[in-house]
């Protein structure tokens, strides 16, 4: 076993974090990648041209992951996984995990991205990926986790578990956006006339969006040529945001998804990245700010210390904290050195810690330690 490339069936979360741990693991291992085609339709397909050719691709699935027509399929896939070495799920597949007698002599490899679900999400959908990731915790032979506190809080939540089985793979670097950047139309075009401020992703309660804005009029005291870019979905009370707006002439506000085209020029126009979150486990966004080399200002929540280092590659505030926040920020537009320096340590961050190819050698150890 130890001669050969392990066969790994990789199933896609996250697609963008999926596809660059698969194009790392493909050194390593011999790599199938399935995916639900309905969902990375509805994100951006063309973030599977990014695939290492050596990667086969197996779409599964174009129904919502509910839907009881996903059975045949799956039952057909799963049929087939006795033949790999390794299986490795993002989050936990409801229907993969209840076919597991189909392939049960193959060791499970679950990542776990957030220990608990996302505030605000329905209840029933809460209930159903709480259920989905319990049954793919019980089945795995080792779980990862993206930082010590996520795993600290895996194992709160399930004391069955031992500490020896939960690992640490620290979230990768996004740099790879910028395979795809869009020259001709640009949306946010560079203006030295102020400077800009990002945040960036999906909009929701827990991401502080409502501490910025408050933030802002603090801001503008000591501080005036600068903009508030917001380029994310709203999901749900855009109303309740814009409620808290006391001058619009500082924002610029992109409610929907982002292109995969516009992300590179959203991140490399922009001077700093704010994550205000009031909870969380560990960021995306975070990645994004470090794969592009950008000053970023976060909160002390989950494992995102683990990663931003005060003062050397970030800046790190309490949560749920306008003024706190706002001093930050200020200190920020206020000294361009700063900003380069730690600009300059979050990008070696990006290229060592958190780059791929150290994350897929762990992943590659992790699969050796099951098989043997």
């Amino acid at each position: 076993m130890m001669n050969k490339k392990l066969r790994v069936a990789f199933f896609s979360g996250p697609v963008e974090y999926s596809v660059c741990l698969a194009n790392g693991l493909s050194e390593f291992c011999d790599v199938t990648f399935f995916y639900s085609n309905l969902f990375v339709s509805q994100r951006d397909k063309t973030i599977l041209n990014v695939l290492d050719k050596s990667i086969k691709q197996v779409p599964i699935t174009n129904f919502r992951i509910r839907d009881f027509r996903n059975v045949f399929q799956y039952f057909s896939i799963a049929r087939q996984l006795h033949d790999f070495d390794v299986v490795h799920i993002q989050i936990g597949d409801f229907w993969l995990n209840s076919m597991r007698f189909l392939f049960s002599k193959v060791p499970i490899i679950c990542t776990v991205h957030d220990p608990y679900q996302h505030p605000g999400l329905k209840f029933t959908s809460t209930l159903f990926q709480d259920y989905t990731q319990n049954l793919c915790i019980k089945q795995s032979r080792k779980i990862i986790v993206h930082g010590q506190k996520m795993k600290d809080a895996l194992l709160k939540r399930y004391p069955n578990l031992k500490s020896k089985d939960v690992l640490i793979a620290y979230h990768g670097e996004f740099s790879f956006y910028q395979h795809f950047k869009d020259l001709s139309h640009p949306r946010i075009p560079k203006d030295p006339a102020f400077k800009r401020i990002l945040f960036f992703g999906s909009v929701r309660r827990n991401k502080g969006l409502d501490i910025l804005i408050k933030a802002e009029p603090l801001i503008s005291k000591e501080y005036r040529d600068y903009k508030i870019c917001i380029a994310g979905k709203f999901e749900g009370d855009k109303v309740y945001y814009e409620d808290l707006i006391s001058d619009k002439r500082k924002y610029e506000i992109f409610d929907e998804f982002i292109p995969i085209s516009d992300v590179s020029n959203f991140f490399e126009n922009s001077d700093i990245v704010v994550l205000p979150y009031i909870s969380g486990t560990q960021s995306g966004v975070l990645a994004l700010a470090f794969g592009f080399g950008k000053p970023t200002i976060a909160t002390q929540v989950g494992s995102i210390p683990e990663v931003l280092e005060h003062g050397i590659n970030g800046v790190l505030v309490p949560p749920s904290n306008e003024e706190e926040l706002a001093q930050a920020i200020i200190g920020l537009l206020n000294n361009d050195v700063k900003r380069a320096k730690l600009a300059q340590k979050a990008k070696q961050m990006a290229d060592t810690l958190l780059g791929w190819d150290s994350i897929a050698r762990q992943t590659h150890d992790i699969y050796l330690e099951v098989v043997n």
